[in-house]
C-alpha cells in the first residue's frame, strides 16, 4: 500500500510516536516493505520526550519520499533501510537535512542503518542536503550511521558527526562505511563534542568528501578519530584538519586530498604490516606522533 500526502511545498509531517501525554507513545513502529510507498511527508521518529525505543523499518523494495528526522529529547529510535536481490528499497530525502538525536539535549542511542544486504544499490538513501549524527548545536551520546553490505548514502552537504551544545557535548557517536558500501558527502566533521568515530573499512568501500573538508576534533574536543581499513579509501578531501589529541589510523587503506594540516599532538596511526597510502597534491604541514601498530 501506499501512503500519499499533499505535494506542496511545506509537506505535513508523520510522527511515529506522538501521543503526548499518553505512556504508549514509545515503541512504535512504521514498516513500509514489498513496493509500497510513503511519499511527500516528513518522518519524524521519536518526536517528543519520553516517545523512546520507536521506529521506521524500510525494506524488500519500499520507497520513503520526504525528510527524516530521528529522536528529540528521548532514546533508541532508529531508522533501517534494507535491500535484497532485485530489489531497491530508499529513502529519498528530497533536498532536506537528515537529522539523528535533533533535541537539545543529552540523549542517546539514535540510530541510521542502510544495509544493503551485499546487493549493489539495493537500499539507498539519497537526496539529503546533510546528514547530522547529532546536528551542530545539539548534544547526544552513542547516536550512529552505519552503511553497510554495499549500502549507498548521497548527500549534497555536510556529514556531521558529534555536534555541540556548550553545556553538552556530544561524545561516542559514531559513523561506520563498510563492506563496500558508499558514502558521497560534501566534507565531514568529526567531534565538535569528544571521543567520535568514523570508520571507513572493507574492500571497495568509499567516503568520498566531494572536495569538501575533513576536520578531526577541535582546539578543545579531542579523542576523536577517524580508522581507514584495509582496500577502503576516504577520497576527494579538500584540506584535512587533524588537531591535537585526536587520531587518524590508516591500516592499509587510502586517503587523497588536496591539502593537509596536522597539528601538535595528533596521533597517527599506521599498520606495520599494511600501512596503506596517504596521498595529497598541495601543501602539507604535519607535527604529529606516528605509533606504529597492528591492525586489529
Amino acid at each position: 500500500g501506499s501512503i500519499l500526502a499533499s505535494t506542496n511545498t511545506s509537506a505535513p509531517t508523520l510522527k511515529i510516536g506522538d501521543a503526548s501525554g499518553v505512556p504508549s507513545r514509545s515503541f512504535n513502529l512504521l514498516r513500509v516493505e514489498n513496493g509500497g510507498v510513503v511519499s511527500n511527508l516528513n518522518v519524524w521518529v521519536g518526536p517528543l520526550s519520553q516517545c523512546d525505543g520507536s521506529g521506521v523499518i524500510v525494506t524488500s523494495g519500499g520507497k520513503v519520499y520526504g525528510q527524516m528526522t530521528v529522536g528529540y529529547n528521548n532514546y533508541s529510535n532508529s531508522v533501517s533501510i534494507t535491500g535484497g536481490n532485485g530489489v531497491q528499497s530508499l529513502w529519498n530525502c528530497m533536498n532536506t537535512t537528515v537529522g539523528i538525536n535533533a533535541g537539545p539535549q543529552a540523549y542517546s542511542r539514535h540510530s541510521l542503518r542502510i544495509d544493503g544486504a551485499g546487493y549493489d544499490g539495493s537500499a539507498v538513501v539519497t537526496n539529503a542536503t546533510a546528514v547530522n549524527v547529532v546536528p551542530a548545536g545539539y548534544s547526544g551520546i552513542w547516536c550512529s550511521l552505519i552503511v553497510t553490505n554495499r549500502g549507498r548514502l548521497h548527500a549534497s552537504g555536510l556529514l556531521n558527526v558529534g555536534g555541540i551544545q556548550a553545556a553538552l557535548p556530544a561524545s561516542n557517536n559514531f559513523v561506520l562505511v563498510t563492506q563496500g558500501s558508499k558514502v558521497f558527502v560534501t566534507g565531514l566533521t568529526v567531534g565538535v563534542g569528544n571521543s567520535n568515530l568514523v570508520n571507513v573499512s572493507g574492500t571497495d568501500s568509499l567516503l568520498s568528501l566531494g572536495g569538501g573538508n575533513l576536520t578531526i576534533g577541535s582546539a578543545t574536543r579531542t579523542g576523536n578519530q577517524i580508522t581507514i581499513g584495509p582496500n577502503a579509501a576516504v577520497t576527494n578531501v579538500g584540506t584535512l584538519n587533524v588537531y591535537g589529541g585526536n587520531t587518524l589510523n590508516l591500516f592499509g587503506g587510502a586517503l587523497t586530498g588536496s591539502a593537509l594540516t596536522m597539528n601538535p599532538g595528533v596521533l597517527i596511526g599506521l599498520d606495520v604490516s599494511n600501512p596503506g597510502a596517504m596521498v595529497f597534491s598541495g601543501a602539507a604541514t604535519v607535527d604529529g606522533t606516528v605509533f606504529p601498530t597492528n591492525f586489529p
